[in-house]
């Protein structure tokens, strides 16, 4: 593992572990903003946000995440990866369509508990839903 300094941002570089969502998905451009599904080496998998492309398929992408595993990246911080890493992906119109039924359910929450849930109670209630 290991971090790249540009303009004092770090871009942290992994073991992606890799699976074939992508040769079966062909057919997916990555594009600014989408969300990416990418998996660790200690076994996580959490999502990022494109926010560079850069030449031979590879990207820059946010971690959208709060990481249970003791990895150096966290949310917020910038990960390295390529086409072949990529274990799932969201774009515009599939993260409309799933922000919708967040709200939804957080509303339902909201009536449940008499109060609005808090970020982390969200997070750790779909990294639960979604964790493949």
């Amino acid at each position: 593992m290991t971090s790249e300094m540009t303009s004092e941002i770090i871009t942290y570089t992994d073991e992606w572990i890799q699976n074939d969502f992508m040769n079966t998905h062909k057919d997916i451009i990555i594009e600014l903003n989408n969300v990416i599904k990418l998996k660790n080496k200690l076994g996580e998998a959490f999502w990022v946000i494109v926010i560079e492309i850069l030449p031979d398929d590879k990207y820059i992408g946010q971690v959208n995440n709060h990481l249970i595993k003791n990895s150096p990246y966290n949310y917020d911080d910038q990960v390295l990866f390529t086409r072949e890493d990529i274990r799932d992906h969201k774009n515009a119109q599939i993260q409309m369509q799933q922000i919708g039924m967040l709200n939804e359910i957080i509303e339902h929450i909201k009536e449940k508990i008499g109060r609005m849930p808090t970020l982390e109670e969200v997070d750790f209630l779909f990294t639960k839903i979604i964790k493949k």
